[in-house]
This record gives structure tokens, sequence and C-alpha cells, in this order.
């Protein structure tokens, strides 16, 4: 899953074009690391616990994303 795909499905962005450029001005954050690239890809280093990432968008709203299946 790529990070804007993440961003848009979490609600934390309505276009894709708009979480574009949120990750390009820096406002775009996974487990509190700033994402650098657009093309950056969701992998399980990016997990905060076994199924569970947290992805920000500016200063205050917060998404939690939880994966299941695809063992």
């Amino acid at each position: 899953l790529s990070v804007v795909d993440a961003l848009c499905a979490a609600g934390l962005a309505k276009s894709k074009g708009e979480a574009r450029r949120t990750i390009e001005q820096g406002g775009a954050y996974i487990n509190n690391r700033r994402i650098e690239n657009v093309d950056q890809r969701l992998t399980r280093a990016d997990l905060a616990s076994e199924t569970v990432m947290v992805l920000r968008s500016g200063k205050k709203r917060y998404a939690l994303l939880r994966f299941v299946g695809a063992e």
C-alpha cells in the first residue's frame, strides 16, 4: 500500500493530489517520522506494534491503521 493511498483511505486527505502535496510540504508522518518520499510504500518495518501504524497529517489530524491477515 502506498502512503498516498493510505492517507486517502484513512480520511486524512480528500484526494491523492492533496496527499502528495501534504507529503511534499513535509506535513505527513508515519509513527511520528516524516514521510520523505511520495512513492514510499508501507511495509512491516513501518508498524508501531504487531499490526498497528499511526498516520498523521499536520499537527492534529491522526489516524490509526490496523493491518489484518496477509501473513
